[in-house]
């Protein structure tokens, strides 16, 4: 009898390395998230409902997303700038004397100011009744060659000139508002549809700043009590007028207030096809983009971080080609003349204003500089009998010599960008999925990467999981799949042995959030899992003419 036992009932089969590799494919939508739990689907989880097991690798294989359809969003702080704006009123009045006989030109000064802002000293000392704010008088001295103001306080009646030395009869109000800022409606824009935007939004401010009706007239009583106001630009489109009488009956209780609701709209924001930059310009007084300041957005917006730190897109200014800077206004004479030696281009006179080289009988900025006729037969003294005086508006009246004659120019100021407009926005968006990201980044917006020591070179290592190109096609869908262009494969070795839930977040390269304004998007994603498999040998034959 053999002592080799050569059967049993439980034979050892050796365990064999061989798996078979298992497809499974998720499809997610933005709506399938909890809205309660994740508001915005820029940044949300889902529960797969099952549990993918020894999970190898995972790719994105298909997706469609809003396309990047909203460039200016208050999301990304992109959709606020500031600018000042002064505007000066000059009034020649050397006719009515000058020089020597300056006293009757500020006799006639006077009574205009009152015209505009009422009487004199009653109720209020000092000051015109209805004087507006933000207004400041002076005259051109011959003696300083300069502007001088006149305080308010310093005028005691008609009759008696403000001590002033050098008086040439050449006066003006200078009106100099607090500063504006404008916010661009959320959207995608085209160069004239963004320039438009800007152009109207910047001349309602100033327009509503210088109307009576919107900021200076109130009910009271049933009477009208004028608050303080710039309100200057309600004289703006007067021509060949005599200057009317004072009238105490409200509401026309002034000249100033027959006008009201008249505002003036200096700005032109020009797009410059050519060179692809912007161009701010105003038909009258001159203007700074105040664009080294920071714009303040609402706490609550969807961002962690002030963008304002970037060195590229931080803020509208930026997107419309200038730098982190204020921006003041070039004046340029448009008159045509050259007397005094400091301007006057008789080409830009003759095509009638500011042109671009390829638009030469299509003047992109006009100056707005109108002429006002005071004629003798005012009804309010002194009797200005045989007498005209030349008002400017909108412009500016520099002094000439001591006999009273003046030099008036029609000018303008511009600004011109130092970069081009950008109106395309992000070229592509990461999408990334919390622990199964692969593909590394470099932190933008570094500052001392030479430094030996705080040196500021940072990389996001496993920083997102796919990489979705953007083509710029406003308010469409981007859609794609991996048959057209290259998509990361996560890959996991050992295996992830569970998963059963993901967490996505869809940003850009420098962080901000993807703002998907409430539109749904969905993709596919693709699980390969590792199954335990004994080989069996088998040998299937697939006909030809299956496609498989």
């Amino acid at each position: 009898m053999s002592n080799f036992v050569l059967q049993t009932a439980h034979p050892l089969i050796q365990s064999e390395q061989t798996f078979v590799l298992d497809r499974k494919l998720i499809s997610i939508h933005s709506v399938d998230r909890d809205y309660q739990k994740w508001p915005n689907s820029n940044h949300f989880g889902i529960d797969l409902g099952e549990a993918f097991h020894n999970v190898q690798s995972m790719r994105l294989i298909n997706f469609a997303v809003p396309s990047n359809n909203y460039t200016f969003s208050t999301a990304y702080q992109n959709t606020k700038m500031s600018f000042t704006y002064s505007l000066n009123y000059p009034f020649n009045l050397s006719q009515f004397g000058g020089g020597a006989n300056a006293p009757n030109a500020w006799n006639v000064m006077y009574d205009i100011l009152e015209a505009l802002f009422g009487p004199y000293g009653a109720p209020i000392a000092n000051q015109f009744q209805y004087q507006p704010a933000n207004v400041i008088l002076q005259h051109y001295s011959s003696t300083t060659n300069s502007w001088e103001e006149i305080t308010w306080s310093g005028i005691t009646s008609g009759a008696v000139v403000p001590v002033v030395s050098g008086n040439q009869g050449i006066y003006r109000l200078v009106w100099t508002p607090p500063e504006f800022s404008i916010t661009i409606p959320e959207g995608s824009y085209s160069p004239s549809n963004l320039t438009e935007t800007i152009q109207t939004l910047m001349n309602k401010e100033i327009f509503n700043a210088s109307s009576l009706s919107y900021n200076n007239l109130t009910a009271n009583g049933g009477s009208f009590d004028f608050l303080p106001g710039p309100g200057i630009g309600v004289i703006s489109d007067i021509s060949n007028v005599t200057l009317p009488s004072i009238n105490n009956t409200a509401p026309n209780i002034s000249a100033w207030a027959s006008s009201r609701g008249r505002g003036i709209s200096p700005f032109v924001v020009y797009y410059n096809s050519v060179t692809n930059k912007v161009l701010f310009g105003t038909k009258a007084g001159t203007f700074t983009l105040n664009f080294a300041k920071q714009e303040i957005y609402d706490p609550t917006c969807d961002v962690n971080k002030a963008i304002f730190n970037q060195y590229t897109k931080w803020g509208l200014p930026a997107y419309l080609g200038f730098d982190k800077k204020n921006y003041v206004g070039q004046v340029v004479d448009l008159s045509g003349i050259d007397i005094s030696g400091a301007g006057g281009d008789p080409f830009q006179f003759n095509q009638g204003g500011l042109y671009l080289p390829f638009e030469p009988t299509n003047p992109w900025l006009v100056g707005d500089a109108r002429t006002v006729q005071i004629t003798g037969n005012g009804a309010y003294p002194p009797p200005w009998t045989g007498v005209v005086g030349s008002v400017v508006l909108g412009n500016t009246t520099n002094g000439g010599s001591a006999s009273g004659d003046s030099i008036t120019k029609n000018l303008v100021s511009f600004v011109g960008a130092d970069f081009n407009l950008d109106i395309n926005g992000e070229d592509a968006l990461y999408m990334e999925i919390d622990r199964y990201n692969s593909i590394d980044e470099i932190y933008p917006y570094s500052e001392r990467t030479g430094h030996l020591y705080n040196n500021d070179l940072g990389h996001r290592v496993n920083g997102s999981f796919a990489k979705i190109p953007l083509t710029h096609v406003p308010f469409g869908q981007e859609m794609g799949s991996r048959n057209n262009f290259v998509l990361n494969v996560f890959h996991s070795d050992p295996p992830i042995q569970r998963i059963d839930r993901l967490k996505f977040t869809f940003r850009y390269h420098d962080g901000r959030l993807v703002d998907f304004k409430n539109l749904p998007f969905s993709f596919t994603l693709e699980f390969n899992m590792l199954k335990d498999e004994q080989e069996r040998g088998k040998r299937v034959r697939v006909p030809p003419l299956y496609n498989l």
